[in-house]
């Protein structure tokens, strides 16, 4: 019996400390997956204030600090849509940016008249005025007309979320609506005391008050409480985003596929997936493109993991790939360069030049660019008729090129990464790094 007794208690430790240990694990697993694939996808709170700055901070529910990211003069309202970040300014503009993390420009996109309050849904903008009304517009980066869609009364902010138009007023209220295109009303759902802005991400509402602070609450449309969780001082706009981070691909000779930041520094590259037989890869779209040895063009999604190739048409005989103005280019080993649209299924190329000893080529600036057997690196403009390429400087022993973020990235045999600035001239090209057997590469913006 005391045998027994001792036993079972040794038995109850060891499950004991079994159990620590695996939610130790779990632990351990959670904050790797936070880290390494969270990296890759960054969600973001952008506000706007008096003092016409732009702010980024990260949708956590704590108060930390806001990070200046440049400028945003005179908002009277901003959302996001299609990976972009769109203004109304109090002179009656629309404007745009990307949403980098640098005071990058805002591009003036139409009228904007007398807003109070600006969101985004299904693929639509949306806008209330301060004569009461609401509108609608597409999202195109020209001037075109708003659509009177019906009313909007004694709005201070507006937010679009599971499918539904949110307005906060000046009354304190919170209200949600269909977005139908006419006139229907509006139904009261909660509070929304003293809003300044509102905006919505992963699935969220977020807020800024007069008093200065942040609050997130669930879009459930009932009277629930909004919880506080940090400060927002003197904010005029609110919009969330996810931001994209630049990433270059590579394929080897051993069929894998790589990627690494496109920063200046010897740094590893992680292996994601597969490129079997790679003989050129591009990106265009949000998407790779890859050329093989078996004469086929393949697309994938540049994530990071080993998704599937698939097969869209053929690419017979291709030494080089690049993208440009929205076009596809090859060259090919008789010495011809084509070009096709980046549609998903099988179409004709067009033979549009010549193309002599190509070993790489890359896209930038509105030009085409070239290295060859020679070592020497061309340009042309890509125009879909013979021209000449023009001779601007050297490119020893390439394997593969590249564009991103405006920079010319090279692989060579020797097993380097190079970097150069795109000027036509022949200026020198900048070791980074490794690029171990590299037969392809692509730059692209990933989350």
């Amino acid at each position: 019996k005391q045998w027994y007794q001792r036993r079972v208690a040794i038995t109850a430790g060891d499950y004991k400390n079994f159990f620590e240990r695996l939610v130790y694990f779990a632990m351990l697993v959670t904050l790797f997956l936070t880290l390494f694939l969270g990296a890759h996808t960054a969600p973001k709170l952008w506000c706007a204030t008096q003092d016409n700055k732009l702010y980024v901070r990260d949708p956590v529910e704590s108060d930390i600090s806001w990070t200046h990211v440049g400028h945003a003069n005179n908002l009277v309202g901003m959302t996001s849509l299609n990976g972009k970040l769109f203004c109304a300014t109090s002179n009656n503009r629309l404007y745009v940016r990307d949403p980098v993390q640098d005071n990058t420009g805002w591009t003036d996109i139409g009228h904007a008249n007398n807003l109070v309050a600006l969101t985004a849904l299904n693929g639509k903008l949306y806008c209330a005025t301060e004569d009461n009304k609401l509108y609608a517009r597409d999202p195109v980066e020209y001037n075109v007309a708003w659509k009177h869609i019906g009313h909007a009364n004694n709005l201070v902010a507006m937010a679009g979320i599971n499918g539904k138009l949110w307005c906060a007023t000046t009354s304190n209220k919170l209200y949600v609506r269909e977005p139908v295109e006419y006139n229907i009303g509006w139904t009261h759902i909660g509070h929304a005391n003293e809003l300044t802005s509102m905006a919505t991400l992963d699935g969220k509402l977020y807020c800024t008050t007069s008093s200065n602070r942040l609050y997130v609450r669930d879009p459930e449309e009932a009277n629930i409480g909004w919880t506080h969780i940090g400060h927002a001082n003197n904010v005029v706009a609110m919009a969330g985003i996810h931001v994209t981070f630049p990433k270059l691909f590579c394929a080897t000779q051993s069929n894998r596929l790589y990627v690494r930041d496109p920063v200046e520094s010897d740094i590893s590259w992680t292996h994601v997936g597969h490129a079997n037989n790679l003989v050129g890869m591009t990106s265009l779209n949000g998407k790779l493109f890859c050329a093989t040895s078996n004469n086929r063009l393949y697309v994938r999604d540049p994530v990071q993991d080993n998704t599937g190739w698939t097969d869209i048409g053929h690419a017979n005989n291709l030494v080089a790939l690049t993208a440009l103005n929205g076009k596809l280019y090859c060259a090919t080993e008789d010495n011809k360069l084509y070009a096709r649209d980046p549609v998903e299924y099988n179409v004709a190329w067009k033979h549009i030049g010549h193309a002599n000893n190509l070993v790489a080529m890359a896209g930038i600036n509105g030009k085409l660019w070239c290295a060859t057997t020679s070592n020497k690196l061309y340009v042309r403009e890509p125009v879909e008729y013979n021209i000449g390429w023009t001779h601007i400087g050297h490119a020893n022993e390439l394997t593969s090129m590249a564009t991103l973020d405006g920079k010319l990235y090279c692989t060579t045999s020797s097993n380097r990464l190079y970097v150069r600035d795109p000027e036509e001239a022949n200026i020198g090209w900048t070791h980074i790094g490794h690029a171990n057997n590299v037969v392809a590469m692509a730059g692209i913006e990933v989350e």
